[in-house]
This record gives C-alpha cells, sequence and structure tokens, in this order.
C-alpha cells in the first residue's frame, strides 16, 4: 500500500490519453462519498498480490477482508491522509461472497457499486497480464491520491479573530453545529468541548469524558452513562449530557434509562441539549422538563446553550475551543461538505 501510494505522490507515468475506459470506471468509484466501493476494490487488489489464486468476485471472504483491511490497509490510508472508514469493505458488503451485477443492484450509489464491480473484474481477468495489471493498480492509485489530495485542500488555516466580538464567533459555530451535524459527531464535539472548557479548573470536577466517543451505538452497549459527563474528583460521575440534532423519542429516552439502571445511577437528572422545540415535540414535557420511568429529564436549546456557553469563556479558553473544533473538521475522514463548510465560516 505505501509503496503503490508512494508512486502515486511521485506523478502518473501513464499518459492522460491512455486507459480512457478504465479511467471512467474510476470517476463512478473514488469521488463519491461512500467509501466502501473504495475499500471493496482495494481489499481485492491487495488479496490479489498476496494470493495470486484469490478470486475476489466470486469469493469475497476468501481473503478474511475484515482483518486484511482494518489490521493493514485502513492504516497505510491513515498514514498517507487517504479519506477512508474503520471497516470500509465490510460496510457494504458484509457476508457478501460473490461481487457482481447482482450484488451491486440498488445500492447506493450504484454507479459506485457497479463501478466496483467493474474494476474488480478487470483485475481478476488480467492478473495474468503483468504489464496491464500493474497499469490498473497504477490507475487505481493515482486517482485515490489525486481524490486525497482534493479533499486536503479544503484544510485551510483559520483567520484571526482578535477584535471579533465574541457573539459573532458563538453565531458562527452555533451555525457551523446546525448545518453540518456530521450524523450527530459535531454537536457532541462543539457541545461536550464547551462543557470541559467550562469545567476546567473549577474545584471538585477532575474531567469530561464522552466527548470524543463516538457517536454510533446506544449507551447501553457502549457500557457509557451519557454521550456526555463529568468526572469528579472523589471519583463520582456528576452531570450527565445527551447531545443531538435529531428529535428525540421515547426509544432515545428508554437507552438513556436502561443505561442508568445497568450502572446503577438512579436519581440522576439527565440533560438533554437539543433543538428546541422540534426535537421534544413528540413528548409530553412541560417547562423542558419530563419525568419519565423515574429518571428526571430537562432540555436545553442547543443554539442557545453555544452562544451563551461560549460568551462566558475566558478569551484563552474560547480560541482553545475554536482550536479543537479545527482539528475535528481537519481529520482526514472528515466529509469534504463538512471541510467547506468550516472553511467558509472561520477561514
Amino acid at each position: 500500500m505505501n509503496g503503490w501510494l508512494e508512486v502515486a505522490k511521485a506523478g502518473s507515468s501513464i499518459p492522460p490519453n491512455e486507459y480512457k475506459r478504465e479511467r471512467r470506471v474510476l470517476e463512478e468509484l473514488i469521488p463519491v462519498k461512500a467509501a466502501g466501493f473504495r475499500g471493496i476494490v482495494l481489499t481485492a487488489i491487495v488479496g490479489k498480490q498476496l494470493d495470486p489464486s484469490y478470486d475476489p468476485s466470486t469469493d469475497f471472504y476468501a481473503s478474511s477482508p475484515r482483518t486484511l483491511f482494518e489490521k493493514g490497509i485502513y492504516y497505510a490510508l491513515q498514514e498517507n491522509r487517504v479519506p477512508c472508514g474503520k471497516s470500509d469493505p465490510l460496510n457494504v458488503a458484509k457476508n457478501a461472497q460473490v461481487i457482481d451485477q447482482t450484488w451491486a443492484k440498488g445500492r447506493r450509489p450504484e454507479s459506485a457499486a457497479m463501478a466496483a464491480v467493474d474494476y474488480i473484474s478487470l483485475v481478476q481477468l488480467n492478473w495474468g497480464k503483468q504489464g496491464y495489471r500493474d497499469d490498473l493498480i497504477a490507475l487505481f492509485f493515482d486517482r485515490l491520491w489525486e481524490y486525497a489530495e482534493f479533499c486536503m485542500s479544503a484544510d485551510v488555516p483559520l483567520a484571526e479573530f482578535e477584535g471579533t466580538p465574541p457573539v459573532r464567533i458563538a453565531a458562527k459555530l452555533s451555525k457551523f453545529t446546525a448545518d453540518f451535524p456530521e450524523g450527530g459527531a459535531t454537536p457532541q464535539l462543539v457541545v461536550g468541548t464547551l462543557i470541559a472548557k467550562l469545567r476546567e479548573g473549577v474545584e471538585g470536577y477532575a474531567g469530561v469524558d464522552g466527548v470524543h466517543e463516538s457517536v454510533f451505538g446506544t449507551n447501553t452497549t457502549s457500557k457509557k452513562p451519557a454521550d456526555v459527563w463529568e468526572e469528579m474528583t472523589d471519583g463520582s460521575i456528576g452531570q450527565l449530557y445527551e447531545i443531538t440534532a435529531k428529535p428525540v423519542d421515547r426509544k432515545r429516552l428508554d437507552d438513556c434509562v436502561d443505561s442508568l439502571t445497568t450502572l446503577d445511577l438512579g436519581g440522576k437528572i439527565v440533560t438533554f441539549i437539543c433543538r428546541l422545540p422540534q426535537d421534544i415535540s413528540s413528548l409530553a414535557a412541560a417547562d423542558e422538563t419530563l419525568l419519565y420511568k423515574g429518571v428526571m429529564f430537562q432540555f436545553i436549546d442547543i443554539d442557545e446553550f453555544i452562544r451563551t456557553s461560549f460568551c462566558v469563556l475566558a478569551p484563552e479558553r474560547q480560541a482553545e475551543v475554536i482550536d479543537a473544533v479545527d482539528q475535528f473538521v481537519k481529520d482526514t475522514n472528515r466529509k469534504i461538505e463538512v471541510k467547506q463548510g468550516w472553511a467558509t465560516a472561520f477561514c
């Protein structure tokens, strides 16, 4: 992987007017949001390199794709700042033995799935033709690196904010959080960081946890008390926060109750930081509070929380909040539209 990427970084040696059909397939495959289809082809290519008898078209799992990707390919991509997920091929090909047009039909985007099928077929059918095989691999990594450079180009330096009223910066931060929730990761990072900075250096508080935890999975399965929670110096758990940019339904409340029961945290008040009033419209909340299955929930508007919390922080901590979000946005795997939205607002 590193060798192929180093060659791609040095610049393609294949004339741009050659392999027009192959290049058209790669345009449908690589510069798309769904990284899983790129991951399938990467796994097929690396699997063939390790074992030429491997046929990814008819027995994709013969290469142990989870191990191959998660313990090898993924780290090479991360080190080279190529966008990818932890389990890209499994996200779109879990339990799929045969990677063909029947498998690709109906997947989203179908064009990318079909392109993956086409490119794997080209690699498989022409593996014995060394010159063409090497060019197929080089073409793939050339386009992959070009896409990685495009994504990195969206990372631009932060603007200087000296002299800008904090309320203006806070308004931009709140709008960015609302416009680019990234599946809930952005609200959790922004709100969690604000809570952490509010508690930093305050007597009795040891820290704030959960800020960088995955937003996927319930608190019960993750064995955590909330999205974000406070750790006290005496070892106890302080306030619990659920942070979301989605409607709060009874299922979400049930997950909270189950988590508190499992962790023996009865009596705790859970604070939801969300969009009011729309996110609690299905709940019978009164004065932004609700007693549900013995647990008291309170609800705070996320826009108001971000604006107020940011403005009451000391200037150096305000800068630390913006820097933390900047690092979050510049993660290799952050979506390009999130990077562009951040650049528009703050760079």
